[in-house]
């Protein structure tokens, strides 16, 4: 409740401000009152989506979450610049009902990347393949060498030092090295051309 109380004339006024429970919700009230309202704008990406739109991007990514079998209160480390993706990424995971762990974009080395995983807990990684001229998918596959012989689908990611780890999500379409899995979750939103992609190892 925010209240407003004016001495002057002894005007008093009170203005009820009603606080939607979730994330999710306050999306879905958006979508409900302005469904076609632009909700989302990246110059830089050339995007636009309306509140709908970004809602069924949403839902889309949420569920490729639950696919993965993510619970909820799990942590996703989350490594992505200012982005469409990151917006989606953690308003998704907040849909879901995980956790995230932020991970600043400066973070530029294997055992800094190490620890936060580590100290969190992370059950899940989404990061960018390349960004700021380093290649992040060879950090996160110095950090993980069990990637290089997974095969798709024939067997499960369980890292040896990592054992809270699960899924490991790229953001776009480049090829790495490792054998990547385009993840039913993600093929909705992927399918769109203006859309984010998601590379998962699993």
């Amino acid at each position: 409740m925010l209240a407003l109380v004016r001495s002057k004339g002894l005007i008093r006024a009170a203005m009820g401000v009603r606080a939607a429970s979730t994330v999710g919700a306050t999306l879905d009230e958006a979508v409900a009152r302005l469904p076609h309202k632009e909700a989302l704008r990246s110059v830089t990406q050339d995007i636009r989506w309306s509140f709908k739109e970004l809602n069924a991007s949403v839902d889309e990514l949420a569920n490729g979450f639950l696919d993965l079998q993510f619970q909820r209160g799990d942590v996703v480390a989350v490594w992505l610049p200012n982005s469409v993706e990151n917006v989606l990424t953690q308003l998704a995971a907040a849909r879901a009902g995980l956790t995230l762990a932020v991970i600043e974009p400066e973070v530029s080395e294997a055992e800094e990347l190490a620890f936060i995983l580590q100290d969190s807990k992370a059950s899940g990684l989404v990061f960018e393949p390349k960004q700021a001229g380093r290649n992040q998918t060879e950090i996160v596959q110095n950090l993980f060498p069990e990637l290089a012989t997974f095969r798709e689908r024939m067997e499960v990611f369980r890292p040896k030092n990592f054992r809270h780890l699960h899924s490991v999500i790229t953001t776009s379409w480049e090829p790495v090295e490792a054998r990547a899995v385009r993840h039913e979750g993600c093929y909705q939103v992927a399918q769109r051309q203006d859309a984010p992609g998601c590379h998962l190892f699993e």
